[in-house]
C-alpha cells in the first residue's frame, strides 16, 4: 500500500509538471537545390485561443496536460517564445545551417494578407518571402498518452507577390507516454520532433523546394 500510494504521489507530481515544449529547437531538415540567398520567414499564429489561459497568453499556450483530479493545465512555450515566432527560429536556423540569410516576423496584422506580406518585403533585402499560417496546433498530455493535432499551411512568395508555391498538411499524432512517471515531460521531447517532421516534410514539397 506504500508503495501503491508513492507511485500515485509520482504520477500526480509528474503531470502538473509543466515542461515547456522547445518548439524553437524543432530545425527541420532541408533539401535545398539553389545557391544560398536571402529569405524572410513569416509567421501568423490562426488557432482558436484556449481557454486555460488569459487571452494574452494564447499565443504561447501549446497544449494541455490532463491532471489526476482538478481541471487540465496549460502546457507553454520555452524561452520566451511564441508558437509563431518559435516556428520561424526554427524555419530560420535550418536556412541559416544551409549558408542562408534569413529573417523571421511574427504575424501580428489584421489586414489582407497579401498586402500584409508585401510590407514586409519592403523591410528586408530577402528575395523570397515564405508565408507559415499556423492553423492548429495543440497536444492533449494523459497518463497514457499525448495526442497532437496540427493543421499547417505554408505559401512561397517573390518580391513581385507573385504566388509561386503552396502546401498544407492537417492531422492528429499520437505518441505512448514512455515514463508514466512523467508524461509532461515524455510530450516535452516529443512535438518538437514531430513539428521538425511536419516542417521538414512541407519544405520538401517539390512545388515548393524547387522553387527557392
Amino acid at each position: 500500500m506504500k508503495h501503491f500510494l508513492l507511485f500515485i504521489l509520482m504520477l500526480s507530481s509528474a503531470c502538473t509538471s509543466n515542461w515547456p515544449h522547445a518548439l524553437h529547437k524543432s530545425q527541420p531538415d532541408l533539401e535545398l537545390l539553389n545557391r544560398p540567398t536571402n529569405i524572410l520567414v513569416v509567421v501568423k499564429d490562426s488557432r482558436e485561443k484556449s481557454s486555460l489561459v488569459p487571452e494574452e497568453r494564447g499565443h504561447y499556450c501549446v497544449g494541455s496536460i490532463n491532471q489526476m483530479w482538478g481541471s487540465p493545465i496549460p502546457v507553454m512555450t520555452a524561452d520566451g517564445y511564441t508558437l509563431a515566432s518559435g516556428v520561424g527560429q526554427s524555419i530560420c536556423d535550418a536556412f541559416s545551417s544551409k549558408g542562408w540569410q534569413c529573417y523571421v516576423e511574427e504575424y501580428n496584422s489584421k489586414s489582407e494578407i497579401r498586402n500584409e506580406l508585401n510590407n514586409y518585403f519592403s523591410r528586408y533585402t530577402a528575395t523570397k518571402l515564405l508565408f507559415v499560417n499556423i492553423n492548429n496546433w495543440f497536444s492533449k498530455t494523459g497518463t497514457t498518452s499525448t495526442e497532437l493535432e496540427y493543421k499547417f499551411g505554408l505559401s512561397l512568395w517573390n518580391r513581385s507577390m507573385q504566388l509561386l508555391g503552396s502546401v498544407g498538411e492537417e492531422g492528429t499524432r499520437v505518441f505512448p507516454v514512455t515514463s508514466y512517471l512523467n508524461p509532461a515531460e515524455n510530450a516535452s521531447l516529443h512535438a518538437p520532433t514531430v513539428l521538425s517532421e511536419i516542417l521538414s516534410g512541407l519544405l520538401k514539397e517539390p512545388k515548393i523546394v524547387s522553387k527557392f
